[in-house]
């Protein structure tokens, strides 16, 4: 009793190195088994406990070091599209893209860079964006996007950025597929300015007609943004769509070009989409 009360406060180590070669530990001595046996299931209990929390902590080290999937990344570059640092997003999704080997991934990547070159006013790297999503079996955000642009830049290699003027139908085409349920134009109904017109977000014209083929100036295109942020419930956020605010846009009447209105209309849907 004295003896396996002494074993048992007496560390491995000095068990190991005193106790027991004072011991006869022949194999038919009970005495020797018990002691042995209870030494072993110590020392294993000991090394396990101390070959888990390695294993624990070696885990741990290999999470905190291990570099983020490629689903995370798309998702910090979707965050930061979101808060409207366009410029970051193009360079974090360029990043997804490159790395990722998941075809899902760089579709959805490709969607949202296309979003953030238009947001930007760079219109023929958006198109590049969006025709690679297609290419990757994307069916659906890239193929509706590039509906949008196709009125732009069908035909024209250097895409929107020739000195062209926005006309008052294009602009009513785009919003009407960026923003209105279904996203496409009906031809057996009304026409896009007709329907923007009806939701007061288009000021009709004195004479009662289209006028399709005018110039949306500046001043024109702050009305049309900063009604459909009104009726998103954001309208104090139109410093962030057109810089300078409406006293700035309310003086300037020179036409809008295309990529000028596209990139208004990106920003304005980031905002009511989140």
């Amino acid at each position: 009793m004295l003896l396996s009360q002494h074993v048992r406060r007496a560390g491995i180590t000095q068990l190991v190195e005193y106790q027991l070669p004072k011991l006869k530990v022949a194999g038919s001595s009970p005495v020797a088994r018990s002691i042995s046996l209870g030494c072993m299931r110590g020392a294993l209990r000991t090394t396990g406990f101390r070959i888990a929390a390695f294993i624990c902590f070696a885990g741990v080290l290999a999470c905190a070091s291990a570099p983020p999937s490629s689903r995370s990344a798309l998702d910090h570059a979707v965050e930061t599209f979101v808060r409207g640092d366009f410029r970051s997003a193009v360079t974090q999704l360029d990043a997804v893209i490159a790395a990722s080997t998941d075809d899902g991934v760089r579709r959805e990547a490709y969607t949202y860079l296309g979003r953030a070159h238009m947001a930007l006013g760079e219109t023929d790297e958006a198109v590049d964006a969006f025709m690679r999503g297609v290419q990757l079996g994307d069916t659906g955000p890239c193929v509706a996007y590039l509906q949008v642009l196709k009125q732009y830049v069908e035909g024209k290699p250097s895409g929107l950025h020739m000195s062209e003027v926005l006309t008052r139908g294009q602009l009513a085409g785009a919003v009407v597929r960026l923003f209105l349920e279904g996203g496409s134009e009906d031809p057996s109904g009304p026409t896009p300015i007709t329907q923007l017109e009806r939701r007061g977000w288009l000021p009709p014209m004195a004479d009662g007609s289209d006028h399709a083929d005018d110039a949306v100036t500046h001043a024109a295109l702050y009305v049309v943004a900063a009604n459909i942020l009104g009726d998103a419930g954001r309208a104090k956020d139109m410093d962030q769509v057109m810089p300078g605010g409406y006293r700035a846009a309310a003086r300037a009447t020179a036409p809008v070009t295309g990529t000028e209105g596209l990139a208004v209309l990106e920003r304005i849907r980031t905002m009511t989409t989140k």
